[in-house]
């Protein structure tokens, strides 16, 4: 209103009906506005709860695939059962690979020991034949034939020799 209008109660009356008016009007936008939001959320959520009931229904399922593959998977394993038996196993075949090695080692040493004595016979057969290629005489094969029976008594004995080692080195 001008000043020079005077306010009377009937125009302030209707100066306030206005003003309310417009504060109505501005409390029903506000009002409507609101509503409109409150069901935008809601239906947003009722979306947001759908979709997670389904990726928990799908979570589940695939728990169950999950579960059933590690459950074929664990029947593959060895039990702890069978794994103690297997390394006692091992263990077993070790301790028995390391008695035969020291056996081994044992036998090789009889077999080069037998070897050495015999070369010995071999190098002492070799001279006898040597000094019986040179015999001329009869008389002179007379008197060597205690040593030729020697010769003959160690050809056997190196034969048997033979075949001992022979026999060890194929055990």
């Amino acid at each position: 209103m001008s000043e020079q209008q005077a306010w009377t109660v009937e125009t302030l009356k209707i100066y306030f009906e206005k003003i309310l008016e417009e504060k109505d009007r501005a409390l029903q936008a506000a009002l409507t506005a609101a509503k409109e939001a409150v069901s935008a959320a809601l239906n947003s959520s009722e979306k947001a709860v759908n979709k997670a009931e389904e990726n928990a229904t799908r979570w589940r399922e695939n728990a169950n695939e999950w579960r059933g593959a590690m459950m074929d998977r664990e029947g593959k394993f060895v039990s702890r059962f069978e794994y103690d038996e297997w390394k006692r196993g091992i263990e077993a075949s070790l301790a028995s690979a390391a008695i035969n090695a020291g056996i081994v080692e044992a036998n090789r040493e009889r077999l080069n020991g037998l070897e050495q004595r015999l070369e010995m016979l071999e190098k002492l057969v070799q001279e006898n034949r040597s000094k019986i290629d040179h015999v001329v005489t009869v008389k002179q094969a007379m008197a060597w034939a205690p040593l030729a029976g020697a010769s003959i008594i160690t050809a056997v004995v190196v034969a048997v020799v033979s075949a001992i080692i022979q026999w060890l080195a194929r055990r």
